[in-house]
Order: C-alpha cells, then sequence, then structure tokens
C-alpha cells in the first residue's frame, strides 16, 4: 500500500510538471469587431478667430486645427529652437548650470538697440557674468531676444551661422514648413505652422533642464534681478481690443502680446480716473491689499514682495491696506 500511495504522488507530481512546464497551445484570435470605433463626440473647441492653432495631446493624437496651413509669423516660439540647440550642443544636467559667458561691450550696444526696436529684452552690463542656465532662463521666461542673441553667438560664433543651424535642425525635425531669418523670432522672415511647432516644443520639452526652466515662475539675474514668465497670463493686466486681439502698443509684444503688466497676486478690478491714468487694485495673502497706478511693462513684485518692496525692480502701491478687513 505504501508504495502504491508513493507512485500516485509521484505521477501526480509529474503531471503537475509537465503541465507547468509544456508549451501553450498555439490558439488563433477570433475577431469580433473589425475597424475602429470613436467614443463619444468630439470636444467642441473654441479656435481663435484668426491666425491659425492645433491641439495635440500625449496619447491621443491631435484633436484638430484652424487657420489656413500657409506658414505665419512664429514670434518668440523661435526662442524655442534657440534653447534646444544650445542644449544639445552643451548640455545641462539638473541640479547644474553649465559654462559662464561673458557679456560684451557689443551685446550691451544689441541690447539697446533691440530696447529701442520695442523687442523683449533683458538689461546686461559689459563684464556680467551669466551662466549658460540664466541665459535660458532669460530666453524661456521673459522672453528676452538679446539673449538669443548672446546664445547664438557663443555656440556657433555669429548669429548667422546660428540661424543656419536652426534651419538644419528643423529639417531634421521634418518641421517642413518652418524657415528661420534669427534667432528670437523679432524677424517677420521667421516662419512656421503649429504642427511644426508642436513637433519642436514636444522635442523641446523631453530634455529635463528645459522643462524644468519652461514650468518656473520667474528668475534672479546678476544685473537684471527679478525676471517674470511672461508666457502664463495669471497674475498679469491684460491689454486687448474688442475682437479678441492684442492692443497695439503692449510692451511684450513678441513673448505675450496681451500682457500689459504683470506681478499681481489677485488682480481684483480697474478703473479710469478723469485724466485716463490706469488704476488696479491687488488682493493680498491675508492683509497687504493694494492700489497701483498700472503702467505699461511694469513688475508689481508678486511673489517677491508684498506690499511696500523698496525695490527699483518693482513699482510700489499708491495705497496699502495692511490690516484685514481694512
Amino acid at each position: 500500500m505504501v508504495g502504491a500511495s508513493v507512485a500516485c504522488a509521484l505521477a501526480a507530481v509529474s503531471l503537475v510538471a509537465v503541465q507547468l512546464l509544456r508549451p501553450l497551445p498555439a490558439i488563433a484570435p477570433t475577431v469580433f469587431l473589425t475597424g475602429s470605433v470613436r467614443l463619444g463626440t468630439p470636444a467642441a473647441i473654441p479656435w481663435p478667430a484668426s491666425g491659425a492653432a492645433a491641439v495635440v495631446v500625449d496619447g491621443l493624437g491631435s484633436l484638430g486645427a484652424s487657420g489656413t496651413s500657409a506658414p505665419r509669423p512664429m514670434a518668440s516660439t523661435a526662442k524655442i529652437m534657440t534653447a534646444l540647440l544650445t542644449l544639445e550642443d552643451h548640455p545641462v544636467p539638473l541640479g547644474q548650470v553649465g559654462p559662464s559667458i561673458a557679456v560684451t561691450p557689443a551685446d550691451v550696444a544689441n541690447y539697446q538697440r533691440e530696447l529701442r526696436l520695442g523687442e523683449s529684452v533683458v538689461r546686461v552690463a559689459a563684464g556680467e557674468q551669466l551662466s549658460e542656465y540664466q541665459l535660458l532662463q532669460g530666453l524661456m521666461l521673459p522672453s528676452a531676444s538679446n539673449f538669443a542673441d548672446i546664445l547664438a553667438t557663443w555656440d556657433a560664433g555669429s548669429s548667422s551661422a546660428f540661424v543656419g543651424r536652426m534651419n538644419v535642425r528643423a529639417g531634421a525635425l521634418a518641421m517642413a514648413q518652418t524657415h528661420y531669418a534669427d534667432a528670437s523670432g523679432f524677424s517677420p522672415q521667421t516662419v512656421s505652422v503649429p504642427t511644426d511647432l508642436i513637433r519642436l516644443a514636444r522635442t523641446a520639452m523631453a530634455i529635463p533642464v528645459f522643462k524644468q526652466i519652461v514650468g518656473q515662475s520667474q528668475a534672479t539675474l546678476p544685473v537684471a534681478g527679478v525676471v517674470r514668465n511672461l508666457d502664463t497670463l495669471l497674475g498679469k493686466v491684460l491689454r486687448m481690443n474688442l475682437d479678441g486681439s492684442p492692443a497695439a502698443g503692449n510692451p511684450f509684444p513678441g513673448s505675450n502680446p496681451y500682457v500689459y503688466a504683470y506681478g499681481f497676486r489677485d488682480p481684483q478690478g480697474i478703473a479710469w480716473d478723469s485724466s485716463g491714468q490706469l488704476y488696479g487694485t491687488d488682493h493680498g495673502p491675508v492683509s497687504n491689499d493694494e492700489v497701483n497706478i498700472i503702467f505699461a511693462g511694469k513688475n508689481y513684485g508678486w511673489p517677491t514682495c508684498v506690499g511696500i518692496c523698496n525695490n527699483p525692480s518693482f513699482v510700489d502701491p499708491v495705497r496699502l491696506f495692511s490690516g484685514e478687513g481694512s
């Protein structure tokens, strides 16, 4: 009996081993549904009345496009390619700042020239030392055209040589309807289409340090001080025409044409006096509610300071309510 029991046990173990180790049989799939099925209805996207636009969502693909397919001036989105080329040639790992670049008298003269032309610029001084990381911050946050020129000359020896490389890189990315005439996008001959720019942005966002920088709200530079990210509309006074287009004469036509002034925590309202002077109110975090005179292109301090800053980089309020409920 014992021998029979052992034999049965061995047989059972052998059967289990065979079942576990034997290859699975090939089973042909049975298709019950052919083609593809879209669940629900596409979202109604409120496309702009003018210009061109496209929306692409990772994992879903294109959600549509509007406007004509003709290339248009791309303005400061050209600076994405400037940053991409710079980081591909001179990688900056997260937590590092890269090499230091000295500002030259020629860079200062270029800053002054672009300032007169109404470009988006950041103040520099001869002999100032800026790291590659700081130059990229100035390029991408306040959209400094003069920083694009500094990076282009540092990377390729001249702006013209760098622009040639921008067009080569655009070709490698299959940006068939894109052409660069300058490193900043100020030139109307620097043109593209939304689908090309989406491809460029996705390429740049794959670089960790680029993604980190464009997610920042502000940066501090040696001479210019605090510079703010102008690519978001939060905490800003906007100025536009009744048809929704940016108003002529706004101070940041290249980087964000709607922004009139920035550095507010929670704007509550605006009003004009009899002389046409614009005023605005800003709600403080607990106290320090402000009444400000609104000037074009000025920074009103938030989040660096609240209330009276005593800092020439910021505009102080003309009236401050420092107590809660006052």
